[in-house]
């Protein structure tokens, strides 16, 4: 991918779409939970470090905050319908059919997950608080 420019071209369609910062981190967020749906946490952590951080870079966001930001949304893609590897591994080793857990995992999605993405997103100094608090 490296080689290839291939973050770098990325980087261009994705600031083709939008210069806005609010836009670009909503775009980069939905990708980055179609990433967590299909990938694991590690796997979906160095994607989105080599993808994404060409395009962070250019918005002036704090590279702490984009790993909060990674680690949020990933953490949604993973317990998220279709494909949620983290849900139906669950579901499995509990032995429950797929009717008994959805729907409670689709309002803690919606009412508690969603929620928590957008607040790390667009309010970054709760996600940089503590970090900065021990690096000063």
């Amino acid at each position: 991918m490296v080689f290839q420019q291939i973050p770098n071209q990325i980087a261009d369609v994705l600031l083709q779409i939008s210069e806005d910062k609010l836009v670009l981190l909503l775009l980069i967020n939905l990708l980055l939970v179609l990433i967590g749906m299909i990938v694991d946490d590690i796997s979906g952590s160095i994607l989105a470090a080599v993808i994404f951080l060409p395009i962070i870079k250019a918005l002036g966001v704090d590279p702490i905050h984009f790993a909060a930001i990674v680690g949020v949304n990933l953490g949604l893609g993973n317990i998220s319908p279709p494909c949620a590897p983290m849900l139906f591994m669950a579901g499995g080793v509990a032995k429950l059919p797929l009717d008994k857990y959805i729907k409670p995992t689709m309002k803690l999605i919606l009412c508690g997950h969603l929620p928590m993405v957008l607040i790390v997103t667009f309010i970054p100094q709760l996600s940089l608080y503590l970090p900065n608090l021990l690096l000063s």
